[in-house]
């Protein structure tokens, strides 16, 4: 998703037409409205639906690519819980602890754990289906167009622009995300997820590779010839395929690792001999799942 939001900043950047100031301020102006709401703790959900609309209709009026709007939409949404002093399993154990429950006392625990979930991953949760199954989908299909003929492979085999298009995808992608994963944790704004080790982020970062949406999207604006267009796009579904590949033979095998370091941990410590019988390589191992 981060680099799906760099490539969104370069769309608009190099590809926004003649500015309309007046619709530009429209939408800014709405967006400060939806920031004073956030303030306001108002939550009502068809407001915020209404208001992103009419934001990314005055964006496109504006000659600003109208995906800036989502992405200014997406950075007001809060990411922390609206209650974060609750937590769903304190609010489970004082229900279990009740030996009569009513229909008010369900509906109020439903409501305090939901309120103890991040906003975004609600949104997330709610929004995962239609974009999995029938926005994306319609997205690729659209902007897919691809011609594959033997005439066309062997084109695009020897185009620089394919090959440029793919080691993009598929070198840029895993250096570019890893890169600033590893320089964000080294530096303190992120941390490492538990358990996860450098292998994951490998295989992670590898998946960002799978570009046959932004990228095709870019495509079609960086390229007004149609020849460069069509290797381009076959070095997108090339790479695609290539980065899904190794990001699942990565991340199986960082999977086994994982496995077999736990495996080998919980047998040394269960015997009392963990300094003694593991060696070097599996307590980092252990030091690193356990960070």
């Amino acid at each position: 998703m981060a680099d799906d939001l760099g490539a969104i900043g370069v769309i608009a950047v190099f590809y926004s037409t003649s500015i309309r100031f007046v619709w530009l301020g429209a939408a800014i102006a709405l967006l400060v409205i939806v920031w004073l709401m956030r303030r306001r703790r108002i939550w009502y959900g068809p407001l915020y639906l209404f208001i992103g609309i009419v934001v990314w209709y005055c964006m496109l009026k504006s000659g600003v690519h109208a995906t800036v709007a989502g992405v200014a939409m997406g950075f007001l949404t809060p990411t922390d819980a609206l209650r974060p002093d609750l937590d769903s399993e304190s609010v489970i154990n004082r229900l279990e602890g009740q030996s009569e429950l009513t229909a008010a006392d369900v509906a109020a625990a439903s409501f305090l754990i939901t309120e103890s979930i991040p906003v975004g991953e609600r949104l997330v949760d709610r929004m995962l289906p239609w974009t999995s199954y029938v926005i994306i989908p319609i997205f690729a299909l659209c902007n897919a167009g691809i011609l594959l003929t033997s005439e066309s492979l062997r084109a695009a085999a020897t185009s620089t622009v394919t090959w440029g298009v793919a080691l993009g995808l598929v070198v840029g992608k895993t250096v570019g995300v890893f890169g600033a994963a590893t320089i964000a944790i080294a530096i303190g704004i992120a941390r490492r997820p538990r358990g996860a080790t450098n292998l994951h982020m490998v295989g992670i970062a590898m998946a960002a590779g799978i570009g046959f949406t932004v990228a095709l999207f870019v495509t079609g604006l960086a390229f007004t010839n149609p020849i460069f267009t069509e290797e381009a796009k076959v070095g997108i579904l090339g790479a695609s395929a290539v980065a899904a590949l190794l990001s699942a033979v990565v991340l199986s095998a960082a999977a086994r690792r994982s496995s077999a370091a736990e495996l080998a941990i919980e047998a040394a410590e269960n015997a009392e001999l963990f300094d003694e019988v593991l060696p070097s390589d599996l307590i980092s191992e252990k030091r690193s799942l356990n960070d």
